[in-house]
């Protein structure tokens, strides 16, 4: 199994994980039955990191060939405040440190 990172999400998940790089993709619908989750997992079975929609959380890392993969859940809705949960996945899970340019120029001045 390859220690790269993929992930199991729904249109806006993919779009905004493929645009920052992430290679390994599998798009589900929102109604998304087993037979289809099975599929995703089949589609990324060598890639050992996935990120899963929090919504799809339960239903991917339950099932028999998510055994061995690594999963982070990633927020269904960003409202207000929530780049910090964001910024505390990110720093749990990678170890890095997120801000922007604007938190960097406030800094300074």
């Amino acid at each position: 199994m390859k220690e790269e990172i993929g992930i199991i999400g729904y249109e806006d998940d993919i779009i905004g994980f493929g645009l920052a790089g992430v290679k390994h993709i599998a798009e589900i619908n929102r109604e998304a039955k087993d037979e289809e989750i099975t599929k995703a997992l089949e589609h990324l079975r060598d890639v050992s990191i996935l990120l899963v929609n929090e919504s799809l959380h339960k239903k991917v890392k339950n099932h028999s060939l998510a055994r061995g993969k690594f999963f982070v859940s990633i927020p269904e809705k960003i409202v207000g405040d929530s780049n910090k949960e964001i910024d505390n996945l990110v720093l749990e899970t990678l170890g890095i440190v997120m801000r922007n340019d604007n938190e960097e120029k406030q800094r300074y001045n």
